[in-house]
């Protein structure tokens, strides 16, 4: 809103979860903010690259591009919503360049800011408070442990040279369902050789595969050695994992949280 009152030519792109799926309320939500000029919807990088194509052939103009863009929401002059379907999802994430081996996040290596990797996106469960619970999310996506290996080896670098002034020295892996996949033993390979080379990640905070079974009997254990993906890494890593198990009715949920060291179940 500041940036439309100094500047009302700048064009304001939002995107994210936090958007309403109904479209009745996503023209509300747009109507509300009329300092928005378009939403990106779901996975944004193919969307929002398509968009900048064409606004830049458009000359910027937005009313030349509104509702032609898939994945693309927005009001028009005229308050008339526009509301494509979404893009087509990726399915080979090892397609979308690394920002992290492009050098794009060294400043933000400051040993303050927690870095951030994804090795798969989607998830094959249906909660619905959850914006990975609808169909479009459905199947599992990943990027090549190649790729995963040397986003790791490169932050554990960088890591390494915030650690010794001092910084936090930890990891958050995005993945919604960590531990549950095969390919996940070769990121647990490569965290071990980063700790190996770099002494990091000394603690990960991530979301453990909801089909616990696929973890290896049994999952919930206190004693690190019984806890398939912490063994592959090391037996001395210090793992925050949050998993949740829906029972068979949506009356009852169950949120366990286990840090290695003590396990404690809640129920609400």
């Amino acid at each position: 809103r500041r940036i439309k009152e100094i500047s009302p030519r700048t064009i304001v792109v939002f995107g994210g979860p936090n958007y309403p799926i109904v479209p009745a309320d996503a023209e509300a939500f747009l109507k509300e903010r009329p300092e928005i000029d378009f939403h990106v919807i779901k996975e944004g990088e193919v969307a929002f690259a398509d968009l900048l194509a064409a606004l830049a052939a458009a000359g910027r103009d937005k009313s030349a591009v509104h509702g032609r863009v898939a994945g693309v929401h927005g009001i028009d002059e005229d308050g008339r919503a526009h509301q494509p379907a979404e893009a087509e999802r990726l399915k080979d994430l090892t397609a979308i360049p690394s920002p992290y081996l492009a050098g794009r996040l060294d400043e933000f290596f400051d040993g303050k800011l927690l870095p951030i990797l994804q090795t798969n996106r989607g998830c094959p469960f249906s909660c619905t408070f959850c914006v990975e619970g609808t169909s479009y999310y459905n199947k599992v996506y990943t990027s090549s442990a190649e790729k995963v290996a040397r986003e790791l080896d490169y932050i554990g670098r960088k890591m390494h040279e915030t650690r010794r002034l001092g910084g936090r020295n930890d990891l958050f892996i995005a993945d919604s369902n960590f531990g549950m996949y095969k390919d996940d033993m070769d990121t647990c390979r490569a965290l071990a050789d980063c700790q190996t080379r770099y002494s990091w990640p000394e603690y990960i905070n991530v979301a453990t595969g909801k089909n616990l079974e696929r973890l290896g009997p049994p999952c919930w254990s206190t004693e690190t050695s019984r806890f398939p993906i912490v063994k592959a890494i090391s037996p001395s890593l210090t793992m925050l994992t949050v998993a949740l198990t829906l029972a068979p009715t949506i009356s009852r949920c169950t949120c366990r949280v286990l840090l290695i060291s003590r396990a404690r179940e809640m129920e609400f």
